[in-house]
């Protein structure tokens, strides 16, 4: 579990400068700009609402880290590998495995 120190220290990172290179290209967007601070304010909501709340915030945002691998480097990499093993034969039950759980990471 990390300690105050390591928790003042992410809070310190995720500051302006990190959010605009996330949200910039939201910018020339309104409508997604707008449906971005609808869900960030009903993330709030949930984590002032209690327990209850923080745990399903935690799951919101857990889903959301598990949907947006799939449009990172790693998992185009660990894709085109899949498919190369499968056009050349070596493709096993446990890549396909490992993959799928990789992608649900």
């Amino acid at each position: 579990m990390p300690d105050d120190l390591e928790i003042s220290k992410t809070a310190a990172w995720l500051d302006e400068k990190i959010w605009m290179i996330l949200f910039k290209p939201l910018k020339t967007k309104p409508m997604r700009a707008g449906m971005a601070t609808v869900i960030f304010d009903c993330l709030i909501e949930l984590i002032e609402g209690g327990e209850t709340g923080r745990q399903l915030a935690l799951a919101a945002l857990e889903n959301a880290i598990r949907i947006l691998y799939r449009f990172t480097e790693d998992a185009k990499l660990a894709y085109e590998h899949y498919r190369l093993c499968l056009k050349t034969g070596d493709a096993t039950d446990d890549q396909a495995k490992w993959l799928r759980d990789a992608i649900d990471r």
